[in-house]
């Protein structure tokens, strides 16, 4: 693949990214307040699944880094249909509060754990030497030591 078309489409995830992040982050109040939640558990809720997200990024970046059975790409993409499954749900079906609680929080950490691959998805394309949005490939960086007099 030439370089302009890998950073078009990495430019194209990051902006898929966080236009799902967007969304998410500020429908959340509205749609749960319409569904019967409380502005508390609106933020229960939010915090939740932010600190089970904390939690679930080195599980995902263990696996990832092991790459003996799904690579970055495809940890990504099964992240991507985690994150949308449950919205999906959420758009075609009236359900109980505790079920939408779960579906709208397993949206959020799934959606929040998909921005570190991101990272090493860009962190992979500058050591192919391609030139990401101003970040340097990495093998055009040269590291000079600091001499302590």
């Amino acid at each position: 693949m030439k370089k302009e078309t890998l950073i078009y489409c990495y430019g194209a995830l990051q902006g898929v990214y966080w236009m799902h992040y967007g969304c998410i982050a500020s429908f959340a109040a509205v749609f749960l307040l319409d569904q019967s939640f409380s502005s508390g558990g609106i933020g229960v809720l939010i915090a939740l699944s932010s600190c089970l997200s904390v939690l679930f990024q080195p599980i995902i970046a263990a696996a990832a880094d092991q790459g003996t059975q799904f690579s970055i790409t495809q940890i990504f993409r099964i992240l991507c249909l985690a994150a949308f499954a449950p919205l999906a749900l959420l758009s075609f079906f009236d359900l109980p509060l505790a079920a939408t609680a779960l579906l709208y929080g397993m949206a959020v950490l799934f959606g929040l754990s998909m921005q570190p691959l991101l990272s090493a998805l860009g962190m992979r394309r500058c050591s192919q030497g391609v030139s990401i949005f101003g970040i340097l490939p990495t093998s055009s960086i040269e590291v000079t030591p600091v001499s302590r007099s």
